[in-house]
This record gives C-alpha cells, structure tokens and sequence, in this order.
C-alpha cells in the first residue's frame, strides 16, 4: 500500500469529484486534534482542512455534494471542490463508534439518530422521522440505498424499508 496522508486518524472516507474526503483527526500547528471534514486529492499533496470543530463521524457524497453528519451542529452539505458549506437540518445524527450512518440517494440524505431513521430532502427543507422504534443496541452499523430501498442493520436482522 501507498500511503495518500502519512498522520491522522480517520473514521469514515468517501471518493467524490477527483478527491478523497476523510472525517477524523490531524495534528494542529498548535499541538491539539480536531475532528473535522478534509479533503485529499487522489494525486496526494496533503489535507485540506473544510470544516473545523464539527466533530464529523459520517459521510456521503453524490455527483455534485459531500453530505455530512456532525455530532454537534446536524447534517451539512457542500458543493464538490468548493468550501461553502449548508446545514440541511439540525437533528443532530446518532455519534458513536459505530459508522457511517447516512447515505444519499436521488432525492434525500439519511441518517441514524439512534432509535430512528431521519430524512431531509438534499437541497434543504423540512425534516421528518422517516421510521421510528428502531432497537437501539440493533441499529449498530451503515445504512444503504438502492433506487427501491433504504437498508440497515437492526438487532440479529438487516432490514430494508421501502422510499
């Protein structure tokens, strides 16, 4: 393996627009960690630091957008190659170990705030619980989609739920 980034730790990673988009954590000039969004191009060349602060767990990313979910402020998104970001909603997603949770499709971002699955349409408006009553031990892993379904782990089981 080569390495893209020789320091950090990262827990989620999406490829988008020529680029790898990576949540976690490098070393600041003045010693202390931050948990931010950074975008890596594929030829390498160093992290470009997009968001500071969010304490970033879960990423996605369509044709055009990088969507993320911060433990503290909700869901964002951001134009590919750009640095002027949007929060869609503020429910803010389920922050653990256990990641990513959320996932994008044609028309609207997922993501798990522990005992349910939340959706916002992608530009922005008005989010709603999507499926409630979820085991909260259960829903421990990502969520997917597909043109028909959104798909998740729940207890022993993985579940699908129609759009």
């Amino acid at each position: 393996p080569e390495p893209l980034l020789a320091e950090g730790v990262f827990g989620a990673i999406v490829l988008a627009g020529g680029a790898v988009y990576a949540a976690g954590y490098l070393p600041s000039p003045s010693s202390a960690w931050s948990s931010d969004v950074y975008r890596i191009d594929t030829a390498g060349g160093g992290a470009e630091r997009l968001t500071t602060g969010e304490l970033v767990q879960s990423l996605a990313a369509d044709a055009t957008h990088l969507y993320w979910g911060s433990c503290t402020t909700g869901v964002w998104r951001m134009p590919l190659g750009q640095d002027a970001a949007e929060q869609i909603a503020t429910y803010i997603p389920f922050c653990d170990e256990r990641r990513p949770r959320l996932a994008v499709d044609d028309s609207f971002v997922y993501w798990s705030p522990a005992v349910s699955i939340r959706r916002v349409p992608k530009a922005g408006g008005a989010e709603t619980t999507w499926i409630d009553g979820l085991d909260l031990l259960g829903l421990s892993g990502p969520l997917a989609v597909d043109d028909a379904y959104v798909y998740f782990p729940n207890g022993p089981h993985i579940l699908r739920a129609r759009k």
